[in-house]
């Protein structure tokens, strides 16, 4: 990843920046076994599914409102605008299985 979380390490928010770093890394080894879906097989007009930039966004979104959309953006390599939008996106909440699992 290229943020770090060093910036957000105080003695007031000592156990956010932990919760944002575990959620960090969660996220980091979320994304490794995730395979991205194709085309192929798909029917024109069907949902694809989410790209990995997209998914690992998605994954990151439990971290809103401790951190910005745009810390979010940061460590999802991708702009806030951009964030704003997949935010509206339809598949977006299929996510939230996956984020169920950081419990476990």
């Amino acid at each position: 990843m290229g943020k770090t979380i060093d910036g957000l390490i105080n003695e007031e928010n000592f156990l956010e920046a932990g919760a944002v770093a575990f959620v960090l890394h969660w996220a980091s080894e979320k994304i490794k076994t995730y395979r991205e879906p194709t085309r192929a097989g798909t029917r024109k007009g069907d949902p694809i599914g989410l790209s990995k930039k997209k998914y690992h966004a998605a994954l990151l979104m439990p971290l809103y409102p401790t951190l910005k959309l745009k810390g979010i953006s940061d460590f999802a390599h991708t702009s806030d605008g951009v964030l704003r939008v997949w935010r509206t996106d339809k598949a977006y909440p299929i996510v939230r299985r996956d984020r169920k699992s950081v419990a476990q």
